[in-house]
């Protein structure tokens, strides 16, 4: 079974799901499809032998998403929580966010931080009131900075100890090497699909599984809590 993000509404039914799909032979895959941009995939792979300090993700749109009855966290949000977990391989220890509800009673603007066990540090922004779509991610490392701009597909690096600065006509010019990683063209649903069906031909576990959507859920319960916390205390 594909079942779309977030796994469930409540916790509790997220843990119902897992537990129902544990030790049988069906498979329970959510539908976190961002995991699944073949810019995503590149990244990760760059990510392997990297060192992350700390990331930032935004995910902004002009409009409400698809989903008017949600928060902006588990309606846009949700696909970079799902991607913090991916990056940084770890899970989070402590999490503060701060939001406002502009547009209606539903929060619609919303940045978190988390500390993940890793000892990473992740920024994330949603927001349904910007002026632009913008849907981006920076990775700092050790030796490097990666930037993916999940709409046009495409991954950047620029590495550490490659810039110079030069003085010339009596002007200073800085100058650094930037590498753009090749993305092959596909459409992420399409590469989410072939996954589903290659878990149910193989039994190998989706890596999106239930548990997975689980922390996903999990991680998007406690902003909405910390944001909820912070706008009783300033009213």
């Amino acid at each position: 079974m594909l079942l779309e993000k977030p796994i469930a509404a409540e916790l509790a039914e997220a843990e119902a799901l897992v537990t129902a799909s544990t030790g049988t032979d069906r498979v329970l895959m959510i539908g976190h499809v961002e995991r699944f941009n073949p810019a995503v995939i590149a990244l990760l792979s760059l990510l392997k032998s990297e060192e992350i300090i700390s990331c930032e993700l935004q995910r902004l749109s002009t409009a409400p998403g698809r989903d008017r009855s949600a928060d902006i966290i588990f309606d846009l949000m949700i696909h970079d929580l799902d991607l913090s977990l991916a990056f940084t391989r770890s899970v989070p220890v402590a999490i503060t966010a701060m939001g406002h509800c502009v547009r209606t009673e539903l929060i619609d603007h919303v940045t978190a931080l988390l500390r993940f066990d890793s000892g990473v540090t992740t920024t994330l922004t949603a927001s349904s009131i910007s002026h632009e779509r913008i849907r981006r991610a920076r990775i700092f490392t050790q030796s490097a900075l990666f930037s993916v701009d999940f709409a046009s597909r495409e991954v950047w690096i620029h590495r550490h100890g490659q810039s110079s600065l030069a003085l010339e006509d009596g002007q200073y010019y800085l100058s650094s090497q930037v590498e753009q990683i090749l993305v092959p063209p596909k459409e992420p649903l399409a590469v989410e699909q072939e996954h589903f069906f290659q878990a149910i031909r193989t039994g190998t576990p989706p890596i999106t599984s239930a548990e997975v959507g689980l922390a996903a859920l999990r991680m998007a319960t406690a902003i909405q809590q910390s944001v909820r916390e912070h706008l009783l205390a300033s009213a």
